[in-house]
């Protein structure tokens, strides 16, 4: 499987990990700036935990920017800039998830372990 799928996979759980950190939850923050570790299992259950966690982020990215654009329209302070940024991080979680589908990468999941 290309590095570059990979790469996309782990920026993105580790966005997340950086979000959760500022926020304080310091041991969800620990477990997705492990989580790209599980790219290497290459069992078909750890694609599936990271592409999860993934678009779980992405929801996450777009509540923020629905709730922070809320916030910056009621104090009169412009929002389409953050909006925008927050969408992109968003957009790099989907991807990431995305990437993780099809059967280049079903091969590099496959479970290595064959009874033959």
């Amino acid at each position: 499987m290309p590095v570059l799928r990979l790469m996309a996979a782990g920026f993105g759980l580790w966005l997340l990990a950086a979000h959760f950190l500022r926020g304080g939850h310091v041991l969800l923050a620990a477990a997705l700036a492990a989580a790209p570790a599980a790219l290497f299992i290459r069992s078909p259950v750890s694609r599936r935990l990271v592409q999860a966690a993934l678009v779980a982020g992405a929801l996450v990215w777009l509540s923020t920017a629905v709730r922070l654009a809320h916030d910056r329209r009621a104090e009169g302070r412009p929002w389409a800039r953050m909006a925008v940024i927050l969408g992109a991080v968003a957009s790099v979680n989907a991807l990431g998830a995305a990437l993780l589908e099809g059967r280049r990468s079903e091969a590099w999941f496959a479970s290595t372990a064959k009874a033959d």
